[in-house]
């Protein structure tokens, strides 16, 4: 196995020229059980001190502060769940149900035919997105969808 240092020759190139490229290493280090390697030491540390929960943290303060723009509502520390791999944090105001997923803020609605699964709005920077969100987007499934008389074989 080559070592991150070491390079590789590469293939003669159209021009029959050869250039020194970086060699492949494997994912999986030979010294995992022994010594970790300086970078994954570095990281693992940056990681520490920023602390594990931060993300979750900003998740939830940038939530609020959102949700807090659109509707004035102030969103207590605790009301909001975390999923922070997944970078979503959901709240509940009033009984609608707000999520921030990734850098949009989405609202969450049932079936408006069958109450079942919850459909994620199109995305709320406005307080005129929200009121469309609220009063005329209805989210349907597939097999719920209202048809149009007109359309129908009959």
């Amino acid at each position: 196995m080559l070592s991150q240092q070491q390079t590789a020759p590469a293939p003669p190139t159209s021009a029959g020229w050869t250039a020194a490229r970086p060699a492949t290493t494997s994912a999986a280090p030979q010294n995992r059980a022994n010594a970790p390697l300086a970078w994954h030491a570095a990281a693992c540390a940056a990681y520490a001190q920023a602390g594990a929960g931060a993300g979750a943290t900003a998740l939830r303060t940038e939530l609020a502060a959102r949700v807090h723009a659109l509707t004035g509502c102030a969103i207590p520390h605790g009301a909001t769940v975390t999923d922070h791999d997944a970078r979503r944090a959901t709240v509940a105001v009033d009984g609608w149900i707000f999520q921030l997923q990734g850098r949009d803020l989405v609202l969450l609605r049932p079936c408006a035919h069958c109450g079942g699964a919850l459909f994620a709005s199109p995305p709320l920077a406005s307080q005129a997105d929200l009121g469309y969100a609220l009063c005329d987007w209805r989210p349907y499934h597939a097999w719920c969808e209202p048809v149009d008389p007109a359309s129908a074989d009959w």
